[in-house]
């Protein structure tokens, strides 16, 4: 009889005692995605795995993929979270091929990046007017990403051989009406 209430007892406590605590800590914590910087000035952002690379032969399934789910997926924030998804990742993509050396394709899904960044933006204030604001966190969140898109497109900019400058201008450009939108929000 002692055990079965001993054994209720620390069951009760289990299970009251410990999620009061999570409660507590979760409460107390600001769990908003913010722009944090390290001491090395880099925007503290994981970006997402990448998967196979632009210059895989299967990629194709990829793209056409990724093309499905976007024309499947209705809802307008559902499409931007998505399509932030899609723009992080081939940041990360464009990143890993600049280390192999492959620039011109680094800057092409650099470029492809960039648009995915805009173009998830831009439903950022039609989903407003059509009675769908974004919530704070996911703005926090693109604001965030669009953060470390800037710090890697430097980083690559430094790196990249010379004659694509006019390549990297565009997706500077593109970056920049991304940022103009991203103000308004």
């Amino acid at each position: 009889m002692k055990k079965k209430l001993l054994f209720l007892f620390y069951g009760l406590v289990f299970f009251v005692a410990v999620p009061f605590i999570f409660y507590i800590i979760g409460s107390t914590v600001n769990w908003q995605p913010q722009a944090m910087a390290s001491s090395e000035n880099k925007v503290l952002y994981d970006l997402p795995y990448s998967g196979i690379l632009p210059d895989h032969p299967l990629y194709f399934i990829k793209a056409f993929r990724d093309r499905v789910m976007e024309l499947t997926t209705r809802d307008q924030m559902s499409k931007a979270q998505l399509l932030l998804l899609f723009a992080d990742k081939r940041l990360n993509m464009a990143l890993q091929l600049e280390r192999n050396g492959k620039h011109k394709l680094a800057l092409s899904t650099l470029s492809k990046s960039e648009k995915y960044l805009l173009r998830t933006a831009e439903i950022l204030p039609q989903a407003k007017k059509q009675g769908a604001a974004p919530y704070v966190g996911f703005v926090n969140k693109i604001k965030l990403s669009s953060q470390k898109h800037k710090e890697i497109i430097d980083t690559l900019a430094k790196e990249i051989p010379q004659g694509e400058e006019a390549e990297i201008q565009s997706v500077r450009s593109i970056f920049q009406q991304v940022q103009k939108i991203l103000k308004t929000l």
